[in-house]
């Protein structure tokens, strides 16, 4: 299991991909730079909270793990 530190890493370094895909987008279909930013950046926040918690409670489901032998 990853460390708390880890999944946080993990966490953080995703969003910023997705802040910079999303703003891309957002740019795209806006044409403004302040509306595409502050779009991705509620996404990035919302998407930094499911991704930790869904990986916290995936952590405590034995389902599909192999022991290590």
């Amino acid at each position: 299991m990853d460390s708390r530190t880890r999944t946080l890493a993990k966490a953080f370094s995703w969003q910023l991909l997705g802040l910079l895909t999303m703003t891309s987008i957002g740019y795209f279909y806006t044409g403004s730079v302040r509306s595409a930013g502050s779009l991705a950046l509620v996404t990035a926040v919302v998407g930094v909270i499911c991704y930790v918690l869904h990986e916290r409670l995936w952590s405590h489901v034995n389902w599909g793990v192999r022991p290590i032998s």
